[in-house]
């Protein structure tokens, strides 16, 4: 993965960005479905 996505997956996990954030870029075409479900299913 991207440093970007890398970068997303940890502010997601240390929960300094909700899962909202995530649903904008990946509308907006920043991130893929691929990436935006990678990130998403690092959270416990």
């Amino acid at each position: 993965m991207s440093m970007f996505i890398n970068s997303l997956k940890r502010l997601y996990v240390a929960g300094k960005i909700v899962l909202a954030k995530l649903d904008t870029f990946l509308t907006e075409g920043k991130v893929t479905q691929e990436e935006y479900n990678y990130i998403a299913s690092q959270k416990d």
